[in-house]
């Protein structure tokens, strides 16, 4: 039963469907949530040790980035 009262409508047992698809992503939305901040956490970790280092370590962390894109498809 699709009305104005119920954005996706209802399942035959009467219960809001919007309700229940919102309640199964919470997993979803918690750990994609969690590896951006992650990602994002040792990006910037890494990108300054970098900058304030010698070039050494730059070469390092450029090589593991060569080592990661190549495993990307294409």
């Amino acid at each position: 039963m699709f009305g104005s009262r119920y954005l996706l409508g209802t399942d035959p047992q009467g219960r809001d469907m919007l309700s229940a698809v919102i309640f199964g992503l919470r997993t979803s939305l918690l750990v994609g949530a969690s590896s951006v901040v992650l990602a994002a956490r040792s990006a910037s970790c890494s990108a300054s040790s970098a900058v304030i280092s010698e070039a050494w370590l730059d070469a390092v962390i450029m090589r593991v980035a060569d080592i990661q894109l190549s495993f990307r498809r294409s």
